[in-house]
């Protein structure tokens, strides 16, 4: 199951940007691997439009590994990607 906490960027401005990136790494241990090593083992760049940035990283709570994928939009108009079904083993 996918739960989605969407965080919109009314100003897209490089403070602006920080500031939601800074919310989701308070929010979720993902962003807080630990060392360059564990994100490049856990951090997947998804296929997306030019202007766009999109990654999965994945994190252990306990015994259960769930993933969060985050979507930077820096283009004025809305932009669609494919979002990767969970595979097994990754």
């Amino acid at each position: 199951s996918f739960y989605f906490h969407v965080f919109t960027i009314k100003e897209k401005t490089f403070v602006s940007i920080k500031k939601k990136l800074i919310q989701l790494r308070k929010r979720y241990p993902h962003f807080r691997l630990g060392s360059a090593e564990l994100v490049r083992k856990n951090l997947q760049f998804l296929d997306a439009p030019k202007g766009v940035v999109a990654y999965r990283i994945e994190a252990a709570r306990g015994h259960i590994v769930d993933h969060v994928i985050v979507v930077l939009n820096f283009t004025r108009q809305e932009q669609c990607i494919d979002i990767p079904e969970e595979r097994a083993g990754r």
